[in-house]
């Protein structure tokens, strides 16, 4: 059985600049699959920052992420938390996250349709970058570009904020979550800068 084509970008700046038109054909084989995907990540916070940036890989919070199967161009790894797609050169095209965390549980359920994609409420949005934010195993450089992303988030739809919705989120990611997630909120309405 022949794999699905994505059209894969050749360069960096190909990359960054098509990972829309590969995160749609995804969505589009997940559906046939029966795979459940959300998008998350920089691409997802597009949605609500006001501000878009670019990313070198498109991310998805996936229900079932081995059912994806082999794709085309891409190679495949399996990790504890993750399914990977790789170009020839070993860079991350796409990665499926697994629903390991209580939070990433709540995502699948709580989505809405945008597009071809399911995306995260803006709180749940929110909620995802806080939990990157607290997590000791991503880089530094990460988790203040994920602190950049939660401002811009925040200060963008500063009237449609559900502090409710977001103490709940908060504590989703971790008992007691609620207190530092608002105080977040807190200091992005106020142009403090977050320090994690």
């Amino acid at each position: 059985m022949a794999l699905p084509h994505l059209a894969l970008p050749k360069s960096r700046h190909e990359r960054e600049t098509m990972a829309g038109d590969i995160a749609e054909d995804v969505a589009r084989l997940a559906a046939t699959r029966g795979v459940k995907l959300v998008l998350i990540g920089a691409h997802a916070a597009n949605l609500y920052t006001g501000k878009p940036r670019s990313s070198k890989d498109v991310d998805f919070i996936a229900d079932k992420p081995e059912a994806l199967g082999e794709l085309e161009g891409l190679k495949r790894e399996l990790h504890d938390d993750v399914v990977r797609y790789v170009d020839e050169n070993g860079h991350e095209v796409i990665d499926l996250l697994r629903p390991h965390p209580p939070l990433f549980k709540h995502v699948l359920s709580t989505t809405t349709q945008h597009g071809p994609f399911f995306v995260p409420s803006l709180e749940m949005m929110l909620g995802l970058k806080f939990f990157a934010m607290v997590n000791p195993r991503r880089e530094w450089e990460d988790r203040n570009q994920d602190a950049l992303d939660f401002t811009r988030i925040v200060r963008h739809n500063k009237t449609s904020l559900d502090r409710k919705a977001v103490a709940a989120i908060g504590e989703l990611v971790y008992a007691g979550g609620a207190d530092e997630m608002l105080g977040y909120v807190d200091d992005a309405l106020a142009g403090r800068q977050i320090i994690l």
